[in-house]
């Protein structure tokens, strides 16, 4: 089974592209990125990762309810058991 790798994310739409996704491409990253961002939210995300997803990163971009909390349990409750997920906070 492969890892999913997940962030969640709110009121940060610019930085999450200008600094979270440059450190990933910097670092190599490969995968999908499943991105957890509030309900709300998703069109600004959606917006901001289409004029500067720059590292073009393959994202998922989830809605769920604001929260930490809410936005992991929400990834978890989307996935298989026992599917290993590594959370990028």
């Amino acid at each position: 089974m492969t890892v999913v790798y997940a962030c969640c994310s709110s009121g940060r739409s610019k930085k999450f592209c200008q600094k979270t996704l440059a450190t990933l491409s910097r670092g190599g990253f490969k995968g999908t990125l499943w991105l957890c961002v509030p309900f709300e939210e998703v069109e600004t995300y959606s917006e901001a990762l289409d004029a500067d997803n720059k590292n073009r990163i393959s994202i998922t971009l989830i809605g769920a309810k604001k929260g930490l909390v809410n936005q992991r349990k929400h990834i978890r409750d989307m996935l298989p058991d026992r599917q290993q997920i590594l959370f990028m906070d």
